[in-house]
């Protein structure tokens, strides 16, 4: 039963965010403004990690049964693809170092954020 709350609760972080993008027709999706979410929530420490952990262990888990579907797509399309792969290559690659560098800068940030704040607790 723990782990439906948990998976309930962060579907509903997931709506609000899907709510956000629709209501004020933004161009970024709602299950990115439902992680800010989500992310803002656990920062400020109004909800706890224990209060998703379980379920998003499991996401965790699954998680590259999702791209299954993409990988389906790619080879069905093949003859699409075939005139731009040079392209989507590229775009994959300069995006993908793009993430990579923004996701471990931010988490370098909050590392040093929180060792600053553990530091002037004590």
């Amino acid at each position: 039963m723990k782990i439906a709350f948990q998976f309930a609760l962060i579907m509903l972080i997931w709506q609000i965010g899907e709510w956000i993008s629709t209501t004020f027709n933004l161009i970024i999706p709602g299950p990115i403004f439902g992680m800010l979410l989500l992310l803002i929530l656990l920062e400020t420490k109004i909800i706890k990690e224990d209060y998703i952990k379980l379920a998003g262990d499991l996401f965790l888990k699954v998680l590259p049964f999702f791209f299954i579907p993409s990988g389906v797509a790619i080879l069905a399309y093949t003859d699409l693809i075939k005139d731009i792969w040079v392209s989507m290559v590229v775009i994959l690659v300069v995006s993908m170092a793009t993430v990579m560098i923004v996701a471990g800068k931010t988490t370098q940030y909050l590392i040093h954020k929180r060792g600053e704040n553990h530091d002037n607790n004590n």
